[in-house]
């Protein structure tokens, strides 16, 4: 497997990440698969590999994968902001689009929580993004009414490091609107005729297996869903989640 840095700079701010590509020369172009992480809860553990299993998957079935930070987060530059997070993922699917040897026709995005969420809005509007697979994906973000939690994870950001400006945000009105902006449920419809996978587990600790049942309710064809049993929120972790996300992506693509 060889990796590539990756450095996108705009709006005065860097995102960074790494594309990761199959071992010796690809015969034509290859599918890329776009990695969208959550929100992080809090300072990452250096023992914890965090994606780097997924991506390895991903490479060894012939695809080539793609991992960045968010701003805010990683070694990205910026503050967290959700809508912010739109516009940089929609700045890496450029990216990978202009790549001569990714097929951009075979452009997908595997997104996580907070992730998944800023891949349903992106993929609702861009018809480049062939494919959309989300995992614990939230229906809405319940908490945007209460303005003291909101008040309380802004900060719980500052001490973990997504926001690192102490003037940001600049408007915290308009810093809360984003999570209503974002609300998967108001975009995942537009989602099709490109398929659309939704996996959660029924024990998901943070983003209740309801949002999971709403969100397919209201997307459009077509569209799967898999429940994991006794999954929890953190499903990068969970064998059965990734192995279900796998073997469609493997279905979708005919490979």
């Amino acid at each position: 497997m060889k990796t590539e840095d990756i450095e996108i700079k705009h709006e005065g701010i860097s995102i960074r990440g790494k594309i990761y590509l199959p071992a010796g020369s690809p015969r034509g172009q290859s599918p890329v698969v776009i990695l969208c992480h959550g929100i992080p809860r809090g300072i990452p553990d250096p023992k914890d590999r965090g994606y780097l299993p997924l991506l390895e998957d991903l490479v060894q079935a012939g695809r080539i994968a793609v991992f960045f930070n968010f701003r805010g987060a990683g070694e990205s530059t910026g503050n967290f902001d959700l809508r912010g997070w739109t516009r940089d993922l929609r700045e890496v699917v450029d990216h990978c689009y202009q790549d001569r040897r990714v097929d951009n026709k075979r452009i997908a995005l595997w997104g996580f929580s907070g992730g998944a969420a800023t891949s349903v809005c992106v993929a609702a509007r861009d018809p480049r993004i062939a494919v959309v697979a989300v995992c614990a994906c939230p229906a809405r973000f319940d908490f945007w009414e209460n303005e003291g939690a909101l008040n309380y994870l802004l900060e719980h950001f500052r001490a973990i490091g997504l926001v690192r400006d102490p003037d940001f945000p600049p408007s915290f009105p308009e810093w809360r609107e984003g999570f209503v902006k974002i609300a998967p449920e108001k975009w995942v419809a537009h989602i099709s005729p490109r398929p659309l996978l939704i996996v959660h587990g029924d024990a998901d600790e943070t983003v209740k297996v309801d949002h999971a049942y709403r969100l397919y309710q209201v997307a459009g064809d077509p569209k799967e869903i898999r429940i994991i049993p006794g999954g929890e929120h953190n499903l990068r972790q969970n064998p059965q989640a990734v192995r279900e996300v796998l073997d469609w992506l493997k279905k979708i693509w005919g490979e």
